[in-house]
């Protein structure tokens, strides 16, 4: 390669490594090696940066160009060398016989680029800086950091032929250049999707081995006030030198006073907000949108709204596209929002097809009781339990994506007076409906979609062709999904004209359709996709509404003919995103996708053999295989989470219900999920005429108190509650049967029966306690008899909270409440129906007896210092 064509890349390639360290904000620091290598690792200064005047860019971009004291060409060379070789050393030579060899050659590239820098000292990597470089990357989301493309996969092939050339010539890598056309494709596709990931994790390296850091600032800049970005941003111009950004970091540190994040607990006054969206990439915010909802959910209750007691509800409402999701989840990250509400903010995606009883176990999980699912059993004792748990809270509860009122009116019973309500809907009725007080989300503004348009374009607003873009946002209506899809399109290489034409193609194919702006913007953006991306695009209309599943189970489904590497269907993902035909959260290779629901549509109404794919999809996972077992399948947390939907699809619940009896299926969800979840798939399958699987059902049921909190006992509490149904009946089952006389008029339950209704034999629950028998993961203690009470008697469920031996229990008149007496010294009242919970009182002694009196609120216990207690229930 000839010197010219390696300035060419290299000036790109290392400028691009500066930007991103730049641009990535606080989760890192900066890290500085003994070697002088200073490039800040970055996280989080995204919404200022993107809201820079051109003047301010311009100035920052001066600053580059023309400091002496930028940081020099042979640090950031170091930055990119150690990084390549990172990357071939852990992702790529592992894949090959001559692995030595390969890692020979990664230690000796940081030389190679040194020995480059060194000759190309005098370069000015910033003499061909454009603003519109800086503000793709400052415009960018934290998350979407790792986005940016610092070199096109056709540049990193010639950076990386050029390297392998390098061994070869010096002797590191011993046959020719050819024989290594595979690593240099591997490698040139691992850098080109992960080479910003790879670099910051170099950077955190060489920080914990000897280099200086920056550590433990946390910086939420969507939560700052303007006056502080304000203030910061008045230094933006002068962030070019070493000295500068030291500075600039310090004076942040010294502002901000971190605090780890803790689910549901309020930080510095603020909600909690764990289960609120993060915005979306190039999140365009909207103040009077923000402004309107604000004053309306923080209204005073004297003022005119349409509320059930004290309890407030606003609407959200819009077509679909519109981005009422993304402005409620910006208005519930608001910090006075988020002061107002001090308990915090629970998000719910209700969507068209809900199910009440996870969103309910969402609810008390957010608000910190992790275990509300093992002691509920149906509607009615929900309801009973999130009215206690919300009635002294301070939280607001956001229901996105509303389809019927009934589903709302589930969530309004249960808020208490301090709560309020939002939610989002297509449906105007359905404010109306429920008396919110409702407000319409209208389209972007002109110069909103310009801004848009712009953003996802990865274009300065100003750069952005007047009419061509003119043309591009009449075409999308206006609409945020539209528009992000064609600056996509623009931003991935398209030519303004070319997406115009293909538009208005589009426009007879979807003239009359209800989201037809968003539809033709899909279908232009589809058709844009090469072969086999088109098809593997096409095949996400598998996934269930309102889900989002893993970049594992995608790597699964497309992976199933074998066509491609893993590193290439990684690849396509980031592609897609880039592209804003699907949304990314977290890091490859742990990344989870979501779908806007209309592009769910879309993908939906273009599905083809929709069983057979479902099929082909469950068949991934056992290597080709149909139907596995769960020692046999590689199944991951989305194929334990939704494999019912799959099933169901797929027109296989028939195998599924063999899977319920399968103990390795059973240990593995569980141990992914949770009880609720494991539940969830009996529920799945119907069929209450099978007493056998409803047997297994209940027994998980009755143990699911130890379960949700060790999930290591499932092997000794099935044994332990069924070994009963295939052992030889015995002549009594509980002690009090062996008391002489007494005994006889103590209550007796019959023995279980040896066959169910459907004609199954015990043989089922048999077989399973065999493979129970055999799991060794773990120590455990194995019952060798029953000795757990069996499903199917008069025990519904257990109730802990004392901490040592429960002495006495006494149950109130109206049958609804009882009040225990325990050895540590405490009585405790529950509420039956919930299994909660509501009172506890202590004493000095161990308490020995309780009786509640015939008026349901008095209560006499005796403890053991031979003291009498005479109490009342108050506030009941």
């Amino acid at each position: 390669m000839d010197y010219s064509r390696l300035l060419q890349l290299n000036r790109p390639l290392l400028a691009g490594t500066v930007l991103v360290g730049l641009g990535s904000i606080v989760t890192g620091g900066l890290a500085v090696s003994a070697a002088g290598l200073a490039v800040p690792v970055l996280e989080g200064f995204a919404n200022f940066f993107a809201g820079m005047t051109g003047n301010n860019l311009g100035a920052l971009v001066e600053r580059f160009r023309n400091s002496s004291e930028v940081l020099r060409n042979e640090d950031i060379a170091k930055a990119a060398g150690r990084t390549v070789a990172k990357a071939l050393a852990e992702k790529i030579s592992p894949n090959y016989s001559d692995k030595e060899s390969l890692d020979n050659f990664a230690n000796e590239i940081e030389g190679y680029w040194l020995q480059w820098a060194e000759e190309a000292k005098t370069l000015n990597l910033f003499e061909t800086l454009q603003e519109d470089q800086l503000y793709q990357v400052f415009s960018q989301q934290p998350e979407q950091f790792t986005e940016y493309q610092v070199l096109p996969e056709a540049e990193w092939r010639e950076v990386v032929t050029w390297l392998f050339q390098q061994g070869c010539e010096k002797g590191v890598l011993l046959d020719t250049l050819d024989s290594y056309q595979d690593v240099i494709e591997e490698l040139t596709g691992e850098l080109a999707a992960n080479f910003n990931k790879h670099l910051r994790q170099v950077l955190k390296d060489d920080a914990n081995n000897g280099g200086k850091a920056f550590v433990g600032m946390l910086f939420d800049l969507h939560g700052a006030t303007l006056a502080k970005v304000e203030e910061i941003r008045d230094y933006l111009p002068e962030i070019a030198t070493r000295q500068d950004m030291r500075r600039i970091l310090a004076a942040i540190a010294q502002n901000q006073n971190p605090s780890p994040p803790a689910p549901a607990t309020p930080w510095h006054g603020l909600g909690a907000i764990d289960t609120v969206p993060k915005p979306p990439p190039h999140f365009l915010p909207r103040p009077q949108d923000i402004d309107e909802l604000k004053a309306r959910l923080l209204a005073s209750n004297h003022q005119t709204l349409v509320m059930t007691g004290q309890v407030q509800r606003v609407g959200v409402q819009g077509m679909g596209g519109i981005g009422k999701t993304v402005l409620a989840a910006a208005l519930a990250r608001d910090n006075e929002v988020r002061r107002r509400f001090r308990d915090g903010i629970v998000w719910l995606t209700v969507g068209i097809n809900p199910q009440p009883m996870a969103l309910y176990d969402t609810i008390a999980k957010t608000l910190g009781d992790s275990y509300a699912f093992a002691l509920q059993e149906g509607e009615s004792q929900w309801n009973a339990y999130l009215s206690n748990l919300l009635r002294d809270k301070s939280c607001l509860l956001v229901l996105d994506d509303v389809w019927s009122q009934s589903e709302a009116e589930r969530f309004v019973e249960v808020l208490g007076p301090d709560c309020c309500l939002l939610l989002t809907t297509r449906d105007a009725r359905l404010i109306a409906g429920l008396g919110a007080n409702g407000y319409q989300v209208g389209e972007l503004d002109e110069n909103q979609s310009r801004q848009l348009l712009a953003n996802w374009a990865g274009l300065h607003i100003e750069m952005l062709p007047a009419t061509e873009a003119a043309a591009v946002i009449d075409h999308c209506g206006n609409l945020p999904l539209a528009l992000a899809l064609c600056g996509a399109q623009v931003g991935m290489g398209t030519s303004w004209g070319d997406l115009i034409t293909a538009l208005a193609a589009a426009n007879l194919r979807f003239f009359d359709h209800t989201h037809g702006s968003i539809y033709k913007s899909l279908d232009v953006s589809v058709a844009a996709l090469g072969e086999p991306l088109r098809r593997a695009y096409l095949e996400l209309g598998i996934v269930a509404p309102d889900v989002e599943i893993s970049e594992t189970a995608l790597v699964t489904l497309w992976g199933r003919r074998g066509e491609k590497q893993e590193y290439q269907l990684r690849r396509w993902l980031t592609e897609l995103a880039q592209r804003a035909l699907v949304f990314v959260s977290g890091e490859s290779p742990l990344r989870w996708v979501s779908l806007h629901d209309v592009q769910q549509k879309y993908l939906q109404d273009n599905l083809r053999d929709e069983a057979g794919l479902h099929g082909e999809f469950l068949q991934a996972y056992g290597g080709g295989q149909f139907p596995w077992t769960g020692a046999e399948v590689a199944a991951d947390v989305y194929l334990y989470q939704r494999a019912a939907y799959h099933f169901r699809k797929a027109g296989e619940l028939e195998v599924l219900r063999g899977l319920l009896w399968d103990f390795a299926w059973l240990q593995g969800k569980l141990e992914a999920t949770d009880t609720r979840s494991l539940l969830a798939d009996f529920e799945a399958v119907g069929e209450d005429e099978d007493r056998a699987l409803r047997v297994l059902e209940g027994a998980i049921r009755l143990s699911s108190h130890v379960l949700d909190q060790d999930k290591t006992q499932l092997a000794g509490q099935l044994l332990g509650r069924l070994l009963s149904f295939v052992e030889s009946p015995q002549a009594y089952r509980y002690f009090w049967e062996k008391i002489p006389v007494v005994g006889r008029y103590l209550p007796k339950y019959a023995a279980p029966q040896q066959q169910n209704a459907k004609g199954a034999t015990v043989g089922e629950i048999e077989q399973l306690l065999n493979q129970a028998q055999q799991w060794q993961d773990k120590p455990w203690f194995r019952p060798l008899t029953a000795n757990l009470t069996p499903p199917g008697g008069p025990l519904i469920r257990t109730l802990s909270g004392h901490s040592s031996v429960v002495t006495a229990v006494a149950i109130a008149p109206d049958g609804k409440r009882a009040v225990s007496a325990s050895g540590d010294n405490t009585l405790k009242l529950w509420n039956l129906a919930t299994g909660e919970e509501i009172a506890s009182f202590t004493a000095d002694a161990w308490f020995w007896a309780c009786a509640v009196a015939p008026d349901g609120a008095g209560v006499v216990a005796g403890d053991n210092s031979g003291r009498v207690h005479f109490l009342r229930l108050a506030g009941l």
